[in-house]
Formats: structure tokens, sequence, C-alpha cells
């Protein structure tokens, strides 16, 4: 299935970026081979999009648009990162924790929130995201969904570790600043 989708994306930049880079004055010319190639690869994959795609193939969004397209356009703006990490948090609940969520908004939160002196925004983030993975690699492990693999290595990615290094110093700073 996830074989099937991704060819339909690929057809469908190649056929986007066929047509755009195709000079107006120039047709359609269906009896082009490379035309007929797209144009069966992308009735087999509408075939097989006819199917509910699984609970995992969902990814998180914000205002209708995946996280991953604010990921460099809004990565300095505080209140967008904070509706990508709740995004990603509802898409991995939503997945029964089959999917992660991605520690890149939980970063980026974190490291805002330090610029802003908001050091319990700080600890909250770097919390939840340590609980969630826990979530998830507990789920992965009790359903083997990543056969081969050792998950504590998964989830010990470098953002990971990032966030989770930033915690001890986030809570001294709130205790420091709360007195």
């Amino acid at each position: 299935m996830y074989g099937v989708l991704i060819l339909l994306l690929v057809c469908m930049v190649v056929w986007l970026w066929r047509i755009r880079s195709k000079p107006s004055s120039h047709s359609y010319d269906s009896s082009d081979e490379s035309n007929q190639c797209i144009r069966g690869s992308l009735e087999d994959a509408l075939k097989a999009f006819d199917e509910e795609p699984p609970l995992n193939s969902i990814g998180a969004t914000v205002n209708d648009r995946p996280t991953f397209c604010y990921a460099t356009s809004h990565k300095h703006d505080l209140p967008m990162m904070l509706k990508c990490v709740q995004a990603e948090m509802n898409a991995s609940e939503k997945t029964d924790w089959d999917q992660a969520p991605a520690p890149y908004y939980f970063e980026r939160v974190a490291i805002l929130a330090r610029k802003q002196k908001d050091y319990a925004l700080e600890v909250k983030t770097c919390e939840q995201l340590i609980s969630a993975m826990e979530k998830w690699g507990k789920n992965v492990e009790q359903k083997g969904l990543i056969p081969g693999r050792d998950i504590a290595n998964h989830a010990a990615s470098p953002r990971v570790a990032s966030v989770k290094a930033r915690l001890p110093k986030a809570k001294e700073l709130l205790a420091k600043h709360t007195k």
C-alpha cells in the first residue's frame, strides 16, 4: 500500500513537472510513449487510492497542510511550532502510537521558549516528547512493528537526545526564576 502511495506521489510530481515545463503553444500528445507510462501509472495508483488508507499513513497536519510544510518557513514562530507539536501528538494518538511524533517541532518549541525565558513551557515540551517517545516505544515493542531494530536506539535520535539533554537545565532555570 505504501509503495502505491509513493508511486502515486512520484507520478503526480513528474506529471506536473512535465505540464509546467512544456511551452503553452504545445498541446498534450496522448500518443507520446512517456505520457502513456505516466497515465498508466496514475490509473493504477488511483485504483489503489479508492481503498481506505491505513491509519498510520495519515500524518500530522496544521491548517490542512502537513507539519513539514512549516518546518523551515515558520521555525522562528512559537505559536505555529506549538500547533505543529499538538498536531504531531494528535496524529500519534490517532494511530494508537503506531507513529512516533516528529521531535523537530518539540526541539524548536524548547529553543524558542528558552529564548523567551518561558522555562515552564520548555520543561513541559521536553517532558511531553520524552513521554510520547516512551509510549511509542512500548507500543512498537508490543506489536513488533519494527522487527530486528533496537527500539531504544530508534527513540534516541539526535533530536530526541537534544531535547532530553535540555530538560535538566530547563528545570534548573525554572526553579531559579520561580523563587
